[in-house]
């Protein structure tokens, strides 16, 4: 062999030696890019994270200072009895109001929606007030008297403007 078959010789293992150093290198610059990608998704859910928290952050403190004035007052219909009413007798608006009420034991649920001051929401226990009516009416024929109450009280939720929740349970004003 001759200095020009070897130098071809060195030349192709030169060439081979820097083709597997591509290959490698190209490897290695693939999983980098990988690992920046995910990196950056990383970063960005950290960021979108971070987002939520100062925004949570915030609404808490507004919900802290928030005016909340909701104050339930109850009525009777008298002109027509087991008709009940109660009405938002503060001065800022309830939102997502629900009510259990109970009459004489017995449950009836209402959702109410949205009552701005001064506006109210009825709850017809007229069914109610007529069987406990009767059934005063044959006790006292058998000689028993008791009380006409129905033991009527209401449960009211609702929420403030910015979300806080309230409940409270309302008896029934004599």
């Amino acid at each position: 062999m001759d200095l020009e078959s070897w130098l071809g010789i060195g030349g192709a293992a030169l060439a081979a030696a820097a083709l597997v150093v591509a290959v490698l290198a190209r490897k290695d610059s693939k999983r980098s890019a990988d690992a920046a990608d995910d990196s950056a998704a990383s970063s960005r859910r950290s960021a979108d994270a971070s987002e939520r928290a100062s925004e949570i952050s915030e609404l808490e403190a507004k919900r802290r200072v928030e005016r909340r004035d909701v104050v339930w007052k109850h009525f009777e219909d008298v002109s027509t009895p087991g008709l009940f009413v109660w009405r938002n007798d503060g001065s800022t608006t309830a939102y997502d109001v629900t009510a259990v009420v109970y009459v004489k034991d017995e449950r009836i649920e209402k959702d109410v929606g949205t009552l701005r001051p001064g506006e109210d929401f009825v709850v017809d226990g007229s069914e109610i007030h007529k069987r406990a009516t009767e059934e005063w009416r044959r006790a006292a024929e058998q000689g028993i008297f008791f009380g006409p109450g129905l033991g009527q009280f209401a449960r009211i939720s609702w929420s403030s403007e910015l979300g806080t929740p309230s409940i409270e349970t309302v008896p029934r004003q004599e």
